[in-house]
C-alpha cells in the first residue's frame, strides 16, 4: 500500500529516530488484534526538517500497521490522518511480482534524485 497520499511523515514513523511512543492498550481492528500506541515524532534528523506526527497508531504483532488516526505536519501543511486497513494479508510474496518484464532494463536511481527524475518525467507529459 502506498501511504504517500497520507502526508505522514512516514521516515519519522519507520526509522525510530525522535519517536516517542507509548502502548494504550489492546483491540481489533478489522478481524486483527493490535496493540495501540500513542506516537509522537519529530523527524529533523535524516528526513524532512519540521516533519511531525502525533496520534494513535494501531499495529498487529507482525508489525502491520492497521490503523492511524492522528495529526501530521509535512511538507509545511497540517493535516488531520484517519486511516483503517482492510482485507490484510499476511504471508510471503510470489518473487515472481518484483521481476522486470522480459526485454525492460533495470534502471538504479539514487534516492536523492528520484524526487527531481519525477518532476522532469511530469513536464515532459504528452497531452491526451
Amino acid at each position: 500500500t502506498d501511504l504517500a497520499a497520507l502526508d505522514l511523515p512516514l521516515g519519522a514513523l519507520t526509522d525510530g529516530r525522535g519517536l516517542r511512543q507509548s502502548p494504550r492498550g489492546s483491540e481489533t481492528i478489522a478481524g486483527v488484534a493490535t496493540t495501540r500506541y500513542w506516537i509522537e515524532t519529530e523527524n529533523s534528523q535524516g528526513g524532512a526538517p519540521g516533519a511531525a506526527f502525533a496520534g494513535d497508531v494501531w499495529t498487529s504483532p507482525q508489525g502491520v500497521l492497521m490503523k492511524i488516526d492522528g495529526r501530521s505536519l509535512y511538507k509545511g501543511r497540517a493535516s488531520t490522518v484517519r486511516a483503517t486497513f482492510h482485507n490484510i494479508r499476511v504471508g510471503p510474496q510470489d518473487p515472481a511480482l518484483f521481476q522486470l518484464p522480459q526485454g525492460y532494463n533495470r534502471m538504479q536511481v539514487p534516492a536523492e534524485d528520484l524526487q527531481a527524475m519525477i518532476e522532469s518525467f511530469q513536464r515532459f507529459r504528452l497531452p491526451r
